[in-house]
């Protein structure tokens, strides 16, 4: 990495902002860190220095922006960001669909959408990338179908903080379970294009005592044809994660957890299995890097800002069904 002054400002400080913090800390040097949070924070590790409040973090001259807080915000922050040109890193989601039209709007339309790029950190995970590369090759034919599956356990996300009080169970700061695991969605648009949602179901079942929804399911077709089902929870054990894609000369099946991929050839009789193991921490080392090494993000590789809309949009029309 190029060494030049760089300061970056890091908006929230949840579990999320905290990783970015520390993964920054550890292996970007010459990186100042600007922090805008409302904690008390005690024994920091770094360059780091804290604000309280948008004006003192926009006075400190930042070059680059994470923001981290909750998707309510993620709008107006992600405006002002790209406003006052700092290139910037949205986590996922980019934005919830309750806000205002003219908020949305002001999103879609902002001139230097190019100089920011959405979280979806699967994206960068090398079994997926494979799954990627082998659809794109078609050597395995023509696109039929594509499953993907996601369940885990909500209390097991933040073991150190009630579930119940985290953004992931209130409506009111953009919970439930779709917009949480909205990976899934932006997943299977990066591996088969834009889903046409034909059904959606969303249900609260009780189990965890919130207000989100914690279970959803949606059936949907690609531009293409491909029959796509995404199924995903935060209200069950094991934790699982998993997809199998059908094409006319094969199928792939992948493991995100068990850290495996399946690639069935039909035309040959060959059936191999593979193991791809990756430390979390490299897939968002992988973003990371990439907010620092570019000023422009057209990489298909990280999710757009208009990608980002497409997802939160396919969201919109679940909950409509």
């Amino acid at each position: 990495m190029k060494n030049k002054s760089r300061k970056v400002l890091i908006c929230g400080y949840g579990s999320m902002g905290k990783k970015y913090h520390e993964l920054i800390t550890e292996n970007i040097k010459q990186v100042k860190i600007v922090i805008l949070t409302s904690q008390e924070l005690k024994g920091i590790r770094g360059n780091v220095e804290i604000v309280k409040d948008i004006n003192s973090a926009m006075s400190k001259d930042c070059t680059h922006a994470i923001i981290a807080n909750p998707a309510t915000m993620h709008i107006d922050y992600t405006c002002k960001m790209l406003n006052n040109g700092l290139n910037t890193l949205v986590e996922k989601p980019l934005f919830t669909g309750q806000e205002q039209d003219n908020q949305i709007k002001k999103l879609i339309t902002i001139k230097n959408k190019e100089n920011a790029f959405v979280g979806y950190v699967l994206r960068q995970d090398i079994i997926i990338k494979r799954v990627k590369q082998i659809i794109d090759s078609g050597d395995l034919g023509e696109l039929i179908a594509i499953d993907a599956k996601c369940g885990s356990w909500l209390p097991d996300w933040r073991p150190d903080r009630n579930y119940k009080e985290t953004v992931s169970a209130k409506n009111s700061q953009g919970g439930g379970v779709l917009l949480e695991l909205s990976h899934e969605i932006d997943l299977i648009m990066y591996l088969a294009g834009k889903i046409n949602v034909k059904c959606g179901l969303v249900r609260n079942t009780g189990i965890l005592g919130i207000e989100t929804e914690d279970l959803a399911s949606i059936t949907g077709l690609t531009e293409k044809g491909a029959i796509v089902n995404i199924g995903i929870d935060f209200c069950s054990k094991p934790t699982k994660r998993y997809g199998v894609i059908k094409l006319s000369n094969g199928s792939i099946s992948y493991d995100l957890i068990q850290r495996d991929v399946v690639i069935d050839v039909y035309n040959k009789g060959t059936s191999n299995k593979y193991k791809m193991p990756q430390d979390s921490k490299e897939r968002l080392m992988n973003q990371i890097n990439y907010l620092f090494e570019n000023t422009v993000y057209q990489s298909k590789d990280f999710c757009s800002i208009d990608e980002g809309i497409e997802v939160v949009n396919v969201i919109r029309k679940v909950k409509e069904k």
